[in-house]
C-alpha cells in the first residue's frame, strides 16, 4: 500500500511539474488534491506550502495561520472560503471518508495528509460536477445558500427536498477488516449486490419514466453512460448487461459459451467497474432508483 501511494505521488508530481512548466495554471483546490498523498512534518503545510503554486491563492482569507490555529482550524477556513468563492458544492464532492480516520468534519476534504488507502479522494464519474456533461446536472444554475451557525464545524445549507431515499442495497460493502479479499470472495460480494438490487427493483411495480424495470436497473448501475461518459445506447449495453449477469453467476454451458459471454459483457463491465465499485444502489419514495 505504501509503495502504491509513493508511486502515485511520484506520478502526480511529475505530471504536475510537466503541466506547470508548460504554462498551465492550477487552482488551489486542484493543487491540494494533486498532492493529497504527500506528507508534511507540520500538517498545516499541506495547505500553506502549495500557495505559491496556485493561480487563485492571493486572497487574504487564505493567508497562512500558524500559532494557535490548528490544521483543523485552517481546513475549516479553507473549505468555507471555497464554498463562498466557487458558489457551488465542489468542496462537498471532494470530501469523503475513504481510507482515513476523520480529523475534520465529514464535509471537509482530506487536506491534512492522513490518507491511508490508495485511490481517489472524491467521487469519480458522471455525477462529479467537475467532469459530468450537461445532461447530468439537476442543480445547474442554482446558487449555494449557506446558513450561519455558531459552531464552525457544522455546515448548514438551504435546499429543496425533491425525494427521499427509501431502500438501500449496501451489505456488500460491509466487509470485516480481517476478511481475505480473494477472487472468490469478491465475486460472492458482487453476486450479493446484484441480488440486493434485484430485490429493490422487484418491489417496484412500474418505473416513473415508463421504462422497463430491468432497463432502469442496468442504466443505473452504469449511471446511464459509457466508459468515456457518453450516453449509453440500448445496444450493445442491454445485451452486455445480460451477459455480465450470466458471467457473474457462472451460467454458461461450455468453455466456448463462457468466452462468448465474457466478450459480450465487456462494455457493461468496464462501465460498472469504473463507476459503481464503491457506490450504494437504492430506491426512493417516488419510485426512482439510483
Amino acid at each position: 500500500r505504501e509503495l502504491q501511494q509513493g508511486l502515485a505521488q511520484f506520478h502526480s508530481v511529475a505530471n504536475f511539474r510537466k503541466a506547470f512548466n508548460a504554462g498551465r495554471k492550477f487552482q488551489l483546490m486542484d493543487t491540494i488534491y494533486q498532492f493529497q498523498a504527500s506528507r508534511a512534518t507540520d500538517l498545516r503545510d499541506h495547505l500553506f506550502a502549495l500557495l505559491g503554486l496556485a493561480s487563485d491563492s492571493d486572497s487574504p482569507e487564505l493567508r497562512p495561520e500558524y500559532g494557535k490555529a490548528t490544521i483543523l482550524d485552517n481546513c475549516l477556513r479553507y473549505a468555507r472560503f471555497f464554498l463562498a468563492q466557487k458558489n457551488n458544492l465542489e468542496v462537498l464532492y471532494r470530501a469523503g471518508v475513504q481510507g482515513h480516520k476523520l480529523l475534520a468534519p465529514s464535509w471537509v476534504p482530506n487536506w491534512y495528509g492522513k490518507q491511508t488507502d490508495f485511490g481517489f479522494e472524491y467521487a469519480q464519474g458522471p455525477w462529479d460536477p467537475l467532469r459530468r456533461p450537461a445532461f447530468f446536472n439537476i442543480g445547474r444554475g442554482t446558487q449555494v445558500e449557506i446558513e450561519l451557525v455558531p459552531d464552525p464545524t457544522i455546515l448548514r445549507l438551504q435546499g429543496v427536498v425533491i425525494d427521499k431515499v427509501k431502500l438501500l442495497a449496501n451489505r456488500h460493502l460491509d466487509i470485516p477488516p480481517d476478511q481475505v479479499q480473494d477472487k472468490g470472495f469478491l465475486l460472492a460480494q458482487k453476486r450479493r449486490h446484484v441480488e440486493e438490487c434485484d430485490a429493490i427493483v422487484s418491489s417496484l411495480r412500474t418505473y416513473p419514466t415508463g421504462e422497463p424495470l430491468e432497463t432502469a436497473l442496468w442504466k443505473t448501475l452504469i449511471c446511464g453512460v459509457t466508459l468515456d461518459i457518453q450516453r449509453a445506447p440500448e445496444e450493445p449495453y442491454a445485451a452486455a448487461y445480460l451477459a455480465w449477469r450470466k458471467c457473474l453467476c457462472n451460467e454458461f454451458s461450455s468453455p466456448q459459451d463462457m468466452l462468448s459471454l465474457q466478450q459480450r459483457q465487456q462494455p457493461f463491465r468496464e462501465a460498472t467497474d469504473a463507476f459503481n465499485g464503491d457506490k450504494l444502489f437504492g430506491s426512493t419514495a417516488a419510485g426512482y432508483v439510483g
